[in-house]
């Protein structure tokens, strides 16, 4: 499901809140939804065993204790931010993600690849 494509919201802290918190909610009604379905009788019980695994692993990749957090952009070096009710798997997860970035020269990257659009 990951890609290289990135997709960017450039948003205010309280509008990007409200339209993270809508999303969030969304897909946890989506998800019970899926669940409830699943549940009604055997036949659709034996297809959740088979696409349940392929669920949960889609789910792990938007799971913010895998994630940690999120890059902040315009700032000249690696900064994650990570909710402040984040477990602490989530901030070794952050942790993680900004060690790769440091190793990878993410900062410069993204900047030669701004400066290449502009």
């Amino acid at each position: 499901m990951k890609s290289d494509r990135v997709d960017v919201i450039i948003t205010d802290g309280f509008t990007g809140n409200i339209a993270l918190k809508s999303l969030e909610g969304a897909l946890r009604s989506l998800a019970k939804m899926v669940f409830s379905v699943i549940d009604i009788n055997e036949e659709t019980r034996a297809a959740g065993e088979v696409l349940l695994p392929h669920f949960l692993q889609a789910a792990s990749l938007y799971d913010p204790d895998v994630t940690g957090g999120a890059l902040l952009l315009g700032i000249k070096g690696v900064t994650v931010i990570s909710h402040g009710s984040s477990s602490a798997r989530a901030i070794v997860s952050s942790i993680a993600v900004a060690a790769e970035c440091a190793q990878r020269n993410v900062v410069d990257h993204m900047q030669e690849a701004v400066t290449d659009a502009s």
